[in-house]
């Protein structure tokens, strides 16, 4: 009786083990796609925000004051600037 007991308690351990590993599996996974999904829209802005500085830049905004607005470098400004126009 006692090893039948014993038997038991192993084999739910086991199932709750493998319940909690496919619980967190699936946890990962639903993480792991809606970091996907904000690695796109963060792409979007970040080519909105890249649009609006060089049209900024090209009406004669400072890149030091677009620097300070957006807390970039002055030279990630340039290099934003240079990047959109030779695309």
């Amino acid at each position: 009786m006692e090893e039948l007991l014993q038997q038991a308690q192993e084999n739910i351990s086991e199932n709750v083990d493998k319940q909690q590993k496919e619980k967190l599996y699936l946890v990962l996974q639903e993480s792991l796609n809606e970091l996907s999904g904000l690695e796109e829209l963060n792409k979007t802005y970040k080519e909105l925000r890249d649009q609006a500085i060089k049209d900024l830049y090209n009406v004669g905004i400072s890149a030091q004051s677009l620097a300070t607005t957006t807390e970039l470098t002055r030279q990630m400004i340039h290099r934003i600037v240079k990047w959109n126009k030779d695309s």
